[in-house]
């Protein structure tokens, strides 16, 4: 299964009014071994905080890839685009989590179980596998992917189609909560072509 890079930041101005000015970091991204796609967007609650997601085929390949000459290049093509740090994670999701990001909104859901008060992890899982079940059952649901942050461990993430304010899923949202520290945002995401 690919790994997916997901890159958060808070946007500069310049972003904010045209993310195609970075287009030369985009293009460095999309022609390096191993990418699958890029996507990039702005978070629709604050319409500040910017996203970049990278498809790699492996993790191997991001790797290689901060090796590769194009590396320096990126990181000088891109260095306008945050008004403050990036937040890099990459996530092994258990489904291909790309048609997610094809939709007109992508809720991106960044989970951490509460077991500092005392939540077990399998209680966790538990109530996050009712949530995701109940999504797949749902035919708007493009795809539903799960997996957990490489860099903070104990940190899922979660990407699907927004279609969580009816049926069932407000309560199974509200068991979600109960277990777990959630950070819920919505991205319309493009899709940089090469």
């Amino acid at each position: 299964m690919p790994t997916v890079e997901i890159v958060r930041f808070p946007a500069s101005d310049a972003f904010v009014k045209n993310p195609l000015d970075f287009k030369d970091g985009l293009d460095i991204l999309n022609n390096a071994a191993g990418v699958i796609s890029t996507h990039y967007g702005i978070q629709y609650e604050d319409k500040r905080s910017g996203y970049l997601f990278v498809t790699w085929e492996s993790y191997q390949h991001h790797q290689d890839f901060i090796q590769h000459a194009s590396y320096p290049k990126l990181g000088a093509a891109l260095a306008l685009v945050p008004s403050g740090p990036f937040d890099v994670q990459h996530v092994d999701f258990d489904d291909d989590a790309t048609p997610t990001f094809d939709a007109p909104a992508t809720e991106v859901v960044f989970l951490t179980p509460k077991t500092k008060d005392g939540v077990r992890l399998e209680d966790f899982h538990t109530t996050l596998t009712a949530l995701r079940e109940a999504l797949v059952k749902d035919s708007t649901v493009r795809t539903i992917a799960l997996g957990e942050s490489r860099e903070i461990k104990g940190t899922w993430v979660m990407a699907h189609v927004d279609t969580v304010a009816k049926g069932v899923f407000p309560e199974l949202v509200k068991n979600l909560f109960a277990v777990a520290d959630i950070d819920l945002k919505h991205v319309e995401f493009t899709k940089h072509s090469k």
